[in-house]
């Protein structure tokens, strides 16, 4: 078998950010991942997808670098909107908790990065800062773990200001002890996850305390969809609206409804795995959810309903690999992703992959059985190639979920056939066309699998598999 990701490359405005930032054939047999996430293309970054310590130096001199970062927030700012143009809209503000030196990092503009924590005083000042989150209209919501608080900051533009301090330590409504994990829903509702005292606090967009949930235990990370969020996918007629949060030691997911109840828990060991460092989640276009872990260096990825579609990433500093990733951060509208790790941050776009893919003649019914787990929601086109690798014919075209499918062919060849079908088991005979039974013989499948988002024009996975017809 021959794998391959194809690339092709647009002229699109330079985002600096992360400058800133009978027959049987199994391929494989689990949901290791190359593609789950891929890099932008060179002329979208300018090749550089890492936030390193050289190049922080190079922004920021001596005044920060990076020690223990934790975790990450992105949005597109109203105030950067400029409706006329939508070369920019891709161009988002991400903030990243520099913890070990009680700052936040974040880009100011595509050029330019700012700091915030290291000159104020008094209430202003970070205390071992872990969680952040923020909206589009600037507010920004700190977890100060340090203080037993939570900071709401202001963002008007392109500046990081103080606004309020929310809460003391204590185990009453309101309090905080070692407060880590935090969420903003579009209603202005922010999820905080109150460590030590095994609860979520839940507040209101005036930081008033409305409610707890306290089916969880020492929880640390924490995302939220709601209705109102305009970058989801609609299931059955109605947006997604849930929490998820990781807690019992890092090794278990819950997903709740955003008044507290229950909906499905997924524990660590239920899908083999010994050792988790869960702490940060993230939650994308199609509701699905994207963990780090630090100590095994990579990235998992859930379909909305905690089935495991992928893990992503291994340790080393080589593409696709990570040092203890921590925060992570999407923004929906175009599968732009952010991953802080220990020294450092990636950027990425959601890409797709094909995992344990299969396939079966059966000559009796003269039919074909592809199989396979597609790690994102994506455009598939199956293609059967002739012994010199051209292309014979269209097998199929057509958008499949995340996870697990199948497509069946008929063994009919069909000759200019033009692109577009979506349904295989009704190809329409048109004029011109000639039609007739698959010859016995060696053949090759082309399996191309492209995510929905902004990279489904820049990057294809393509594998090549040959098969046997007899």
């Amino acid at each position: 078998m021959k794998v391959r990701i194809m690339m092709r490359t647009k002229n699109r405005k330079i985002i600096i950010l992360f400058f800133l930032l009978g027959l049987v054939s199994i391929v494989s047999s689990n949901l290791n991942s190359s593609s789950t996430y891929v890099y932008p293309p060179f002329k979208h970054t300018w090749g550089i997808v890492r936030a390193t310590p050289a190049k922080l130096y190079m922004l920021l001199g001596n005044r920060v670098k990076f020690s223990n970062p934790l975790g990450l927030a992105c949005v597109r700012l109203d105030t950067w909107e400029n409706p006329q143009i939508t070369a920019d809209d891709d161009e988002v503000t991400v903030y990243g908790v520099n913890s070990g030196q009680n700052v936040i990092i974040y880009n100011k503009s595509m050029y330019e990065l700012g700091v915030y924590g290291d000159q104020e005083v008094g209430d202003a000042k970070l205390n071992r800062p872990w969680g952040i989150a923020a909206n589009r209209k600037g507010d920004v919501y700190v977890t100060d773990e340090g203080n037993h608080r939570v900071v709401h900051l202001k963002n008007p533009k392109a500046d990081l200001r103080f606004y309020q301090s929310i809460g003391s330590k204590g185990y009453h409504t309101g309090e905080f002890n070692y407060p880590r994990g935090i969420a903003l829903d579009n209603s202005g509702n922010f999820y905080v996850c109150d460590y030590a005292n095994n609860r979520i606090q839940v507040f209101n967009q005036k930081n008033e305390y409305q409610y707890s949930i306290y089916d969880v235990y020492g929880p640390v990370g924490i995302a939220v969809i709601d209705k109102n969020e305009p970058w989801s996918y609609v299931y059955a007629h109605e947006r997604e609206e849930f929490l998820v949060v990781l807690d019992s030691n890092e090794s278990r997911i819950s997903k709740f409804t955003l008044l507290g109840k229950l909906l499905k828990r997924l524990n660590a060991y239920e899908i083999q795995l010994e050792k988790v460092q869960w702490e940060f989640a993230a939650i994308d276009y199609y509701s699905q959810i994207h963990v780090t872990d630090r100590i095994n260096h990579c990235i998992w990825k859930f379909d909305r309903n905690l089935n495991l579609l992928a893990k992503f990433g291994s340790y080393g500093i080589n593409d696709g690999e990570f040092i203890e990733p921590r925060g992570i951060a999407l923004y929906r509208r175009f599968g732009q992703i952010f991953i802080a790790e220990k020294e450092g941050a990636q950027y990425y776009w959601i890409g797709a992959d094909v995992l344990n893919l299969t396939w079966q003649w059966n000559d009796k019914i003269r039919q074909l059985n592809i199989k396979g787990h597609l790690t994102e929601p994506s455009i598939v086109e199956v293609t059967l190639l002739d012994n010199k690798q051209k292309d014979l014919t269209t097998i199929a075209y057509r958008r499949l979920d995340a996870g697990k499918f199948e497509l069946d062919w008929d063994g009919m060849v069909k000759k200019n056939l033009s692109l577009g079908i979506t349904d295989i088991q009704n190809i329409s005979v048109e004029k011109g066309d000639i039609i007739s039974p698959v010859k016995r013989g060696n053949y090759t499948l082309r399996i191309q699998a492209r995510a929905t988002y902004s990279s489904n024009k820049d990057f294809v996975r393509t594998l090549l598999l040959p098969i046997s017809i007899q």
